[in-house]
């Protein structure tokens, strides 16, 4: 989590303004990822599509060659039905709109006759109290239009929001980022009680890695979509693989780092496996062939290979061991 690197950053450099700022944006990013993207049915937290909802966007132009539209983006989720009930959802609502990745967030849209999507305040008025948004948005959303929009004062472009049935390595990757770590560092006093707030959410997700079909002799697959492509099943990237090794790793979980373990030794394996047949270090491998090379996509793969190599070189120097 970049912004909660800043924070802690600025606090060190006695900077507490920035520090708060920082810390305030760490967690409502976390708090939106766990509220959006986490499936308590699949253990792992979703890609988001973004929907354009039926009936309550219009159209707006803009004039001038020479003038921007400054909007931003404040996603809400359209389909939390049975994993929140109504408070939660219109808190979870209110974070959002608070921006789920930035606060700062802005599009920026060339006014070359070009039609964009816009909600007016109408038309949030006609959505009942499902989006609890203040008439009087603060500072902090920008969502204020620069240029003259037949009249139209604020806008605010709303998206609804809907998971990605997609299952995939990435799909483990917010335990990379830190958001299932117990207590932050001290100082990061309100971080550390929202990260205590989800820290028994890495044994769920190890269960659901588990249960994925990701899981392979060989490694953990890219995806379980059978396409033909390099990033789909079953190609194993050794990037994919460092990420989640030090997710589970540092997740603060027992279970998770046995299954860290278990993941580095089968990587290493595969790898010495391959590289005594071929005398050669390969840009991926096949997750249910421990020693074969990965295949699929545009182009012949590459050996050498610069990620292939640290990542080995890093789990070696971590104290893992190949487990055939």
């Amino acid at each position: 989590m970049l912004a909660r690197d800043i924070a802690t950053i600025a606090h060190t450099l006695n900077h507490s303004s920035i520090a708060q700022e920082f810390e305030a944006l760490a967690s409502q990013r976390l708090t939106s990822l766990h509220e959006l993207m986490w499936s308590e049915q699949d253990g792992c937290w979703h890609d988001l599509l973004l929907l354009t909802p039926s009936g309550l966007l219009r159209e707006a132009t803009a004039h001038g060659d020479q003038q921007q539209q400054q909007l931003s983006c404040i996603h809400t989720p359209c389909d939390l039905e049975g994993v929140l009930d109504q408070g939660q959802q219109r808190r979870s609502l209110q974070e959002a709109s608070r921006n789920i990745f930035s606060p700062h967030s802005e599009m920026h849209h060339p006014s070359s006759a070009q039609p964009h999507l816009l909600l007016s305040q109408q038309d949030m008025d006609e959505q009942g109290a499902a989006i609890q948004q203040p008439t009087t948005p603060s500072p902090q959303q920008n969502v204020t239009v620069t240029d003259d929009l037949q009249g139209s004062a604020q806008q605010q472009l709303v998206f609804a929001v809907q998971q990605l049935e997609t299952c995939a390595a990435s799909n483990w990757a917010p335990l990379w980022a830190g958001c299932c770590q117990g207590p932050a560092s001290a100082p990061l006093r309100s971080l550390s009680d929202a990260l205590q707030g989800y820290a028994g959410r890495a044994a769920e997700a190890v269960r659901g890695l588990r249960a994925s079909g990701l899981l392979q002799p060989g490694g953990v697959m890219a995806s379980t979509r059978e396409t033909g492509q390099q990033w789909d099943a079953p190609n194993a990237w050794p990037p994919l693989q460092h990420m989640t090794i030090e997710g589970l790793a540092h997740s603060g979980c027992t279970e998770a780092q046995e299954m860290a373990e278990e993941l580095a030794g089968a990587w290493l394996a595969s790898n010495w496996t391959s590289y005594k047949q071929t005398s050669q270090m390969h840009e991926k491998y096949d997750a249910r062939a421990p020693g074969k090379r990965g295949g699929g996509g545009e182009y012949t793969p590459q050996v050498g290979f610069g990620w292939t190599n640290g990542v080995v070189l890093d789990l070696l120097r971590q104290g893992y061991t190949a487990r055939p």
